[in-house]
């Protein structure tokens, strides 16, 4: 079982885009908010128009996924 589970409602991707702490470079950006909480850490993945049609944005998610699995066992819990 992963160190982390999917974010998937609205209402906390808006908490997140709200109250979290943004860290951005050319290609990529990164959003964290702390919960505080022993809850498995939530991640998600959004790739915009920007990137393509559907087919490149869901291999860039695919892509993004695979490389977060394989450096996501030393997650802390209690972010998304």
């Amino acid at each position: 079982m992963p160190s982390y589970e999917t974010l998937r409602g609205q209402s906390d991707f808006d908490r997140v885009f709200e109250h979290g702490a943004w860290r951005r470079k050319a290609t990529f950006v990164l959003g964290v908010l702390k919960r505080c909480d022993e809850e498995p850490s939530r991640v998600a993945f959004v790739a915009g128009r920007g990137i393509g049609k559907a087919v490149q944005r869901n291999r860039v998610r695919r892509r993004l996924r695979e490389a977060f699995r394989c450096v996501a066992q030393g997650l802390k819990p209690g972010a998304d």
